[in-house]
């Protein structure tokens, strides 16, 4: 038995072989996409994709992504109660009704985006104009996607556009 499991082995081994060319693409491909997570190579800034995909936040407190945005834009932010209740509800009746921070919306070009471009998170922050506001386009989706860092940014938005919800579509 032993000498049979070892030449089974042995012809593995040195038995040559046809590999079919889809396996191999497969297998070069798999290991290519392997070697960029692990490098970093993913990571491309002008990239749509997200490389680096942000795990949620254990809360140890059991409060819900909306009552941890609230709590920042009334605490942190210091935005009156009437313009956090408009805020709110603005999220929940068309930028993202579901909170989730992962969401994303694909947009059509327009003319200050003639690529398109897409929103991301629960405040849909827009990868073509706010991406002056950023160092790269895998910043600003990793800001977005991320509960504290979007809502300290739309705190910084609202305040530059006059204490107003304006710069989001469904603010005006």
């Amino acid at each position: 038995m032993f000498n049979n499991t070892k030449t089974k082995i042995q012809n593995f081994f040195i038995k040559p072989r046809s590999i079919k060319p889809k396996a191999l693409l497969a297998s070069i491909l798999l290991i290519a996409i392997y070697c960029a997570g692990f490098w970093g190579w993913a990571n491309v800034n002008d990239s749509y994709a997200m490389a680096e995909v942000n795990v949620p936040k254990v809360v140890e407190d059991n409060r819900t992504i909306k009552e941890h945005v609230f709590s920042l834009l009334i605490d942190e932010c210091q935005i009156p109660f009437d313009e956090v209740v408009s805020a709110m509800a603005m999220i929940e009746r068309c930028e993202n009704p579901s909170w989730d921070e992962f969401d994303w919306n694909i947009n059509s070009p327009t003319k200050g985006c003639p690529n398109g471009s897409v929103d991301w998170g629960i405040w849909m922050i827009n990868d073509c104009y706010q991406l002056k506001n950023f160092d790269s386009r895998s910043e600003l989706v990793r800001c977005a996607t991320d509960t504290y860092c979007a809502t300290r940014y739309a705190c910084r938005l609202y305040r530059e556009w006059g204490n107003s919800w304006e710069a989001w579509t469904c603010g005006r």
